[in-house]
C-alpha cells in the first residue's frame, strides 16, 4: 500500500514539474487560443490559414440512425477535443486541412470517424509564421 502511495505521489510531482516547465515556455494566449499549438507543434501558413504540420486530430461517432447524423457527430467530437486542447480558434473542422472521413453501417446504425490537421485564421500573433 505504501509503495502505491509513493508511486501516486511521484506521478503527481512529475506531472506538476512537466506542466510547470511547459507553461513557463508558452507564448501568451491570444483570443481563444490556449497557446499550446505554437509551443508543441510546427506551424505553417497554408492557403491563408495557420495550420499544424503533421499533427492530426480525430473524432468518432457510433450508433447513429443516419450517415449524415453520424458524420456530424464525428465532426463535433473532433471540434470538441480540438477546442479543449488548443482553444476554439483551432476547433473549426471546416477550416482544417487534410480531412479524412470514413463511415460504415452496421445493421440499422451508422458510425463515422474523421481526422484532420487543425488550422486557424491568421492574426497579428501568428503573422510571422511562414
Amino acid at each position: 500500500m505504501k509503495f502505491e502511495k509513493c508511486i501516486q505521489l511521484l506521478m503527481f510531482v512529475l506531472v506538476w514539474v512537466l506542466t510547470s516547465t511547459l507553461m513557463a515556455n508558452l507564448e501568451p494566449a491570444q483570443a481563444d487560443d490556449s497557446g499550446l499549438a505554437s509551443a508543441l507543434h510546427t506551424l505553417a501558413r497554408e492557403r491563408g490559414k495557420i495550420c499544424m504540420v503533421g499533427h492530426f486530430h480525430s473524432g468518432t461517432s457510433s450508433d447513429k440512425r443516419s450517415k449524415r447524423i453520424a458524420r456530424k457527430a464525428a465532426i463535433k467530437s473532433w471540434e470538441e477535443f480540438t477546442d479543449w486542447e488548443y482553444g476554439s480558434d483551432w476547433a473549426k473542422f471546416s477550416r482544417s486541412r487534410n480531412q479524412g472521413k470514413n463511415c460504415s453501417k452496421s445493421g440499422k446504425t451508422w458510425s463515422c470517424s474523421v481526422e484532420a490537421r487543425p488550422c486557424r485564421r491568421v492574426n497579428k500573433h501568428y503573422s510571422s509564421v511562414k
